[in-house]
């Protein structure tokens, strides 16, 4: 009995161990299945240190995918029957991939992503294809080629040519596209340099170029082959020969002849009749025009300097010579004054001489005129540079003012002759950091009647 219950303790013994011994099998395996199933999502699903992407485009520059791996892949190009023709090996080291459609029918590449399932302890490894995709096919290929001021758009990318199936015999302006022209710019379609039209024969694969063409002012024309008729009103009685001039070019300003012998005075050129829009040697021509000229008489503008003081220092020096002429008349006039009264003086001396009336010493009191007091003057204004600002005209013996800013005298000057003074913004401005203008003014305080020039600030 005792052997016995021995030998059955003996097999459970060995039962219990083999037991444990399978248990502990089954935990090692699934700890090795947990640990490579751990490994290969980690290698397939985490981040990587090494995710690389590689960029794929058209043979014309216009980028179709990002391809995004880890460490490795590839790329397959099909053909249409997905059919494998080449392999692309891809790894960091790769650079941009450019596929040739060889064809002028393709339309587009369809780039796939595709997974290979591997066993328990293998990465899946991702790959990707791309297939071309084709035009319907017609009897011949329409090419369509852009100049450098126009350009079509694909997948949102500028590109210079497309390419379109054509079907004989039918009219080839159905065919042509629209590409987007930069502004202030027209084109048309062009084969072998002439313009495109329903009557040209497709018989074969054809290039067509676009042809742009400046049109700034939108009456579709070539700017650079008008021409612009420019007429001149002299408001003078003058005439003065039309000039034609092409686009963008320059008008040869007239001097005005007649104006010396007319006492005026000629200020600018305008290209409106209400005088606001003045034309410059660098005015451009882009249409005809019609300019009209300023003219002003030099009487009215010595009149009127005070309330618009003369800006131009060309304009300055022709009123300066009129002045001038106008003083030696006065001197003139007075010195035939002073002749004549001397002579009258002499003769009444003569007279009494003759009449004996001496005795009564009757004294004739000669009254000279002073006419010298009816001459004008001009005064110049400059800055400390002797830079021109201003002219007016003033009597002579007129008081001219200068004050700062805030109205406070700075300088007086009498007229007796033409002059300069300096005007100091620096000086004169006591509120203001930046001159705007000088405002001339008459003023009269009690009895005394002045000119004022006053800075005004910005």
């Amino acid at each position: 009995m005792t052997t016995r219950k021995g030998s059955e303790n003996d097999l459970k013994k060995r039962k219990s161990k083999k037991a444990l011994l399978i248990g502990i099998a089954i935990i090692v395996v699934s700890v090795v299945l947990l640990i490579g199933a751990f490994i290969g999502y980690n290698k397939v699903y985490l981040p990587s240190l090494k995710n690389v992407t590689v960029a794929v485009y058209k043979d014309n520059g216009v980028k179709i995918d990002q391809l995004a791996f880890k460490e490795k892949s590839y790329l397959q190009i099909l053909d249409e029957q997905d059919q494998v023709i080449e392999r692309i090996d891809l790894d960091e080291q790769t650079p941009d991939v450019t596929l040739d459609g060889h064809s002028p029918l393709l339309k587009d590449w369809e780039i796939k992503q595709k997974v290979q399932k591997n066993g328990l302890f293998e990465r899946d490894e991702v790959y990707y294809t791309a297939k071309p995709t084709y035009l319907e096919n017609k009897d011949f290929v329409l090419t369509f080629m852009t100049d450098e001021r126009s350009h079509f758009f694909e997948n949102e990318q500028q590109i210079s040519s497309l390419s379109k199936p054509y079907k004989a015999g039918e009219p080839v302006t159905h065919y042509l596209p629209e590409p987007t022209i930069d502004e202030d710019f027209k084109g048309y379609w062009t084969l072998n340099h002439e313009a495109v039209t329903d009557e040209i024969i497709i018989n074969e694969d054809t290039v067509l170029q676009f042809k742009t063409y400046q049109d700034k002012n939108d009456n579709w024309i070539d700017d650079f082959s008008e021409a612009f008729t420019v007429n001149f009103v002299t408001n003078t009685g003058e005439e003065i020969e039309n000039q034609v001039i092409g686009w963008e070019g320059t008008i040869g300003l007239p001097q005005l002849q007649t104006l010396k012998e007319e006492n005026k005075v000629f200020y600018d050129w305008y290209s409106d009749e209400q005088l606001t829009n003045v034309v410059t040697n660098e005015s451009k021509v882009t249409s005809d025009m019609t300019l009209f000229a300023k003219v002003k008489s030099i009487p009215e503008i010595i009149n009127t300097t005070i309330e618009h003081p003369i800006t131009r220092k060309d304009i300055a020096i022709e009123v300066q010579s009129v002045l001038h002429e106008q003083n030696s008349d006065i001197d003139k006039q007075f010195n035939t004054k002073v002749l004549e009264e001397e002579k009258e003086r002499k003769a009444l001396k003569a007279y009494n001489k003759a009449n004996n009336i001496l005795s009564e010493k009757v004294e004739q009191v000669t009254q000279l005129h002073n006419l010298g007091q009816k001459k004008l003057y001009l005064i110049t204004f400059l800055d400390p540079l002797n830079q021109y600002l201003y002219s007016i005209v003033a009597p002579y013996g007129q008081t001219i003012k200068v004050v700062y800013e805030d109205g406070q005298l700075f300088k007086e000057y009498a007229v007796r002759q033409d002059s300069t003074i300096i005007l100091d913004q620096e000086t004169l401005l006591t509120e203001s950091s930046d001159l705007d203008r000088y405002d001339f003014e008459y003023r009269q305080i009690n009895d005394s009647v002045f000119i004022k020039v006053q800075p005004v600030g910005k």
